[in-house]
């Protein structure tokens, strides 16, 4: 009788021929066992020790390494805030209206220098930001950081645009016109300051009105007919507010000095514009020139005002899909009110029914009170006791302006005190359509106060006929 051998055969060979009678039962398991073990052991000892090494030469080689990047990104992190805060203050202490419509007023009382000289020192200032822009590798700035960095690049982008490709001071006369009429308005309206600085502020713009337009007569060539409409019109809202509202808005101002000052200086800046109101008036517009800024000056705009990277030609079919769907809801809509009747003569009812000429005022107000009161007897909301808002129109020097447009149907008031709402009543509305002006208003992040197309005025300007 054979005994069986336990275990795998390969596990230790018997001497051959060897005889198993008389032998006890051999099991190899435990020995298989141990051996495996003592295997284990020393590999996993022989990786350890390989790790070990490994580790070492790696912190010793990347070490420096990631030491220099730490250092590079913080490097580039102090220096990034540096140039957002002087590229501001450059564009700040050039465009007066833009710093102060941000809320910064260190340069109320001065205006925009359309010069040949500013210009071209405005696009080398730009072209040095952005040298040092591009020095800055936004990858190694923290992530808000980036996004900063593309806006401030685009920005710049965007201006150089204006100044060197679009050039709307050589075409639009209505950007020379922007910076007297906001800028006086601005400091009229908003009590940035007490009164009499304020004032001290419009007198020393209003003497550099005839600087910035000799500026204008020398750089506007071939002007469209319709920039020069728009211009004429609003130059003489502007001399209008000049002399009849904005010394309206000072009367408060008891320096009788100071209000002396301001009496010549009203007349030196109403004297340069209603001159200029002249030039423009005897000057032909160029048949040929048009408003439209060109394909690739579009997409150039678009691309770095809104972001929008994507082509006219696609632009143009979205905008015809959506123009498509909007129609057939018009249609839809127009058969709610008469199923029977073409849509555009069920639209040429509604717009019939409006409130009479003169009455759009008294209109709006009826309407403001009946909201105040559904509001109360629903209780929706409570309303605060105090004097109730008061529609009235907006005043005529308001009505042209770029801040009227804004501020023309709001519920904010147009003084602390009186609660009124001011209300655009277009006298004409075909020069309100007309009355239209490309802005970039784009929010911003971290740097809000950089609003991109800062010295393009209308450079878009399509207007509605």
């Amino acid at each position: 009788m054979r005994r069986n051998v336990s275990a795998g055969e390969s596990a230790k060979e018997l001497p051959v021929g060897a005889s198993l009678r008389g032998r006890p039962s051999v099991s190899l398991d435990g020995y298989r066992c141990n051996e495996g073990r003592r295997r284990r052991d020393a590999l996993t000892g022989t990786f350890a020790l390989c790790a070990l090494l490994l580790l070492q030469v790696f912190a010793s080689y990347a070490g420096p390494r990631l030491q220099k990047t730490d250092s590079k990104n913080e490097m580039a992190a102090a220096k990034f805030p540096k140039i957002v805060a002087e590229y501001l203050q450059d564009l700040h202490s050039r465009h007066p209206v833009l710093a102060a419509a941000t809320g910064r007023h260190a340069w109320d009382g001065q205006l925009e220098d359309f010069s040949a000289p500013a210009i071209a020192a405005e696009s080398n200032a730009i072209k040095a930001f952005q040298a040092r822009l591009e020095k800055i590798p936004p990858l190694e700035l923290r992530l808000s950081d980036t996004f900063d960095f593309q806006i401030l690049a685009s920005n710049m982008s965007a201006r150089l645009l204006e100044l060197e490709q679009i050039k709307s001071y050589e075409h639009n006369p209505q950007v020379y016109n922007d910076p007297i009429s906001t800028g006086l308005l601005q400091l009229a309206m908003f009590e940035s300051a007490p009164a009499d600085s304020r004032l001290r502020h419009v007198i020393a713009k209003e003497n550099l009105v005839p600087r910035l337009l000799d500026s204008a007569r020398a750089n506007i060539r071939k002007p469209p007919a319709v920039f020069l409409k728009i211009a004429i019109e609003s130059f003489n809202g502007s001399l209008s507010f000049v002399q009849s509202d904005l010394p309206k808005a000072f009367a408060s101002v008891k320096d009788q000095k100071l209000q002396s000052e301001f009496k010549k200086s009203t007349r030196i800046a109403g004297e340069a514009i209603a001159k200029y109101i002249k030039h423009l008036q005897g000057t032909k517009p160029d048949p040929a020139a048009t408003f439209a800024i060109g394909k690739q000056n579009y997409e150039a705009k678009l691309k770095h005002d809104e972001g929008i990277d994507v082509p006219v030609d696609t632009l143009l079919f979205i905008a015809e899909r959506e123009l498509s769907k909007t129609q057939e809801q018009f249609r839809k809509t127009a058969g709610l009110i008469d199923r029977k009747r073409d849509p555009l003569a069920v639209w040429a009812d509604v717009q019939r029914d409006h409130p009479k000429a003169g009455s759009l005022v008294a209109e709006a107000q009826k309407q403001l009170d009946a909201l105040v009161r559904f509001i109360e007897e629903k209780k929706i909301v409570t309303l605060p006791h105090a004097e109730s808002p008061i529609v009235a129109p907006t005043p005529d020097f308001m009505r042209w302006s770029t801040a009227s447009r804004r501020k023309s149907i709001s519920v904010r008031s147009t003084t602390r005190s009186s609660g009124r709402l001011p209300f655009t009543k277009c006298i004409r509305a075909t020069s309100c359509r007309e009355r239209t002006s490309s802005r970039s208003r784009h929010p911003f992040a971290r740097y809000r106060r950089l609003r991109r197309g800062a010295s393009s005025r209308a450079g878009l300007t399509t207007p509605n006929r």
